[in-house]
């Protein structure tokens, strides 16, 4: 398993929620609510399936997970 490191997507997009692509590294979308969230990749990117989606938390803690 490889160690993704997502340190600036923390530093930039606390609060927020994120749509990721599949490798979970690069922001696809981001807004404060998850259903504008959603509905700006789909505007960008048509119907397609959601990747990968999670709300950034405010304080980066250590979190060890798949």
């Amino acid at each position: 398993m490889k160690v993704i490191d997502q340190t600036k997507i923390y530093q930039n997009y606390k609060g927020q929620w994120v749509i990721l692509n599949s490798r979970g590294t690069k922001v696809l979308s981001a807004d404060k609510e998850l259903n504008k969230a959603i509905l700006k990749y789909h505007q960008k990117f048509g119907e397609k399936e959601i990747p990968l989606s999670f709300k950034v938390p405010v304080k980066i803690m250590p979190y060890v997970g798949c």
